[in-house]
């Protein structure tokens, strides 16, 4: 079996299934992963200790030459007790990643049900029905699109230039600054301004930065209910809340002051998510607002946008993080950014910023080595659907109401798509290198497939493209090593990787770097 095929097995002790790129199953040890890596306690144990990337990575990098890598899991087995039997299931990657993604029979898994704030109450993160997603997304979509962008840009410009003023403060008494602290709070207050026009200030302000470790609370549970959707029942993190509302720092107490003052307010007297979606939704001014739609979707903007290690934040601190690490990229990277604009305040978006290919290649590559959701998006058959049209995969019918998704993390460090995956090459990226041409761009899923990718790629590249270019311009900047936590995990080939834990999106801490202005 080539690395572009996959086997159907059945783990011990449960009743779940793992489609693994592996070799014959006769061939895996007994503490291989059919037997240990997704047993429900195993697995249970990762997830609350935000290790999911590990026990994904684990048959990887323990039986390399058995496993190129965790592409896809199955579980959750489906009514059908019969189909543990067929072991030995072979699945091509790319006919079958399409099929899974890209198909208008597949929704959603049913496990992303458990964020529900209230019954019927569905946001753009888990309606499963796609004519619903669809309306969603496309009120969600118009809010962080290109044109939405460019009149929002001003906003997020002032923001970036706090971002850079603190750094300026931090250099003038030498102190060493947390870049992933830093991504956050610059996030959530361009999230705050974009939702309903609200200024946090995490930037300069400690009032609010509680919400940043509500958030990633949140993500937390929200993470463990969906990898094992009867806790969710429990409702431990009412027992969180609740703590939190007692110390007067409640996350969903604080979004509430958020609406309410945006309502307060002409509809559209903001250049605002609440704008975009005043006239679509029925919007509640009382105390009913816990239970209304505008409710449902601003926990879904604010808490999966941005905060806890989004896209964004998590791939601009993996990029510092990249470049510290590699003085070769870091110096080509710079040439570009200041041979391109002749001052910081005139890096804005435009054909310049456009033209610094390098800055998109090294963005990409981070994104691609440390993607900010590095487990699995579930998918299943659509309900619509039924019994009589079957889900074919590659072939084989895939019984209804199984849970079926690519690993992103593991896709993205697969050998046969990416060469040399462990080290950082923003080359690959580019056109004009023959020895990168085995890349396969289209494994890359940093912001998902299909109809149900990210809709705030557009956001999340201005964004990272302001802040680096800005800084770059500048600054001048290296790792503290002492004070950066070890980043390698399992192997020497991850000891220069940007650790993430995996909390749905991912939480991650550091680099911790120095900053020195550069003459101007």
């Amino acid at each position: 079996m080539n690395n572009n095929e996959c086997s159907v097995y059945s783990s011990a002790f449960t009743d779940r299934f793992s489609i693994l790129s592996t070799g014959s199953l006769d061939q895996l040890p007994r503490d291989s992963p059919t037997s240990t890596a997704y047993s429900s306690l195993h697995r249970l144990y990762c997830i609350a200790e935000r290790d999911k990337i590990i026990l994904n990575m684990v048959s990887y990098l323990r039986y390399r030459t058995l496993v190129a890598g965790l592409l896809f899991t199955i579980i959750n087995r489906a009514s059908n007790p019969t189909w543990s039997e067929q072991a030995g299931i072979q699945l091509s990657l790319g006919p079958a990643r399409e099929a899974i993604y890209q198909n208008d029979g597949v929704t959603k898994s049913r496990a992303y049900l458990v964020s529900q704030r209230a019954p019927d109450k569905y946001s753009l993160w888990n309606a499963l029905d796609q004519n619903l997603h669809r309306s969603k997304r496309k009120i969600v979509g118009q809010v962080v699109s290109d044109r939405s962008m460019r009149a929002f840009e001003p906003t997020m410009i002032e923001q970036v230039d706090i971002f850079i003023h603190q750094i300026l403060l931090a250099s003038q008494v030498d102190t060493p600054v947390n870049i992933a602290e830093r991504c956050k709070w610059l996030g959530m207050d361009i999230v705050g301004h974009l939702s309903f026009a609200f200024p946090l200030n995490l930037q300069t302000d400690p009032l609010y930065r509680f919400i940043i470790k509500s958030a990633a609370t949140a993500n937390y549970f929200l993470n463990i209910n969906m990898q094992m959707p009867p806790l969710a029942l429990l409702r431990a993190e009412l027992f969180i809340y609740l703590r939190a509302v007692m110390r007067g720092k409640s996350y969903l107490r604080t979004i509430q002051k958020m609406i309410k003052t945006r309502l307060a307010k002409d509809k559209h007297a903001e250049h605002d998510f609440y704008s975009f979606v005043a006239d679509e939704m029925v919007i509640s001014k009382d105390d009913s607002i816990w239970n209304s739609e505008i409710w449902s979707e601003a926990i879904f903007f604010l808490t999966a946008a941005l905060v806890g290690g989004d896209t964004t934040s998590t791939g601009i601190s993996a990029l510092f993080f990249y470049l510290a690490r590699n003085p070769r990229c870091y110096r080509i990277l710079a040439d570009e950014i200041r041979a391109a604009f002749d001052s910081g305040a005139s890096i804005r978006n435009g054909p310049r910023l456009a033209s610094c290919s390098y800055l998109r290649a090294c963005f990409d590559e981070a994104l691609r080595m440390s993607p900010p959701i590095t487990g699995t998006l579930w998918r299943q058959q659509a309900a619509h659907r039924g019994d009589s049209e079957p889900l074919v995969i590659d072939g084989h019918i895939i019984p209804h109401g199984t849970q079926i998704g690519v690993n992103i993390y593991s896709l993205h460090h697969n050998e046969e798509y990416f060469p040399r995956p462990f080290e950082y090459i923003p080359e690959r990226w580019l056109p004009g290198h023959p020895e990168y041409e085995t890349t396969n761009r289209n494994a890359f899923a940093a912001f998902s497939v299909g109809p149900r990718g990210c809709a705030g790629k557009p956001m999340a590249y201005l964004e990272a493209s302001l802040v680096i270019a800005k800084t770059l311009w500048y600054f001048d900047f290296e790792e503290i090593v002492d004070n950066t936590k070890e980043t390698g995990w399992l192997s020497d080939d991850q000891a220069n990787e940007y650790q993430l834990n995996d909390i749905v999106v991912s939480t991650h801490d550091g680099p911790w770097l120095k900053f020195s202005p550069r003459p101007t």
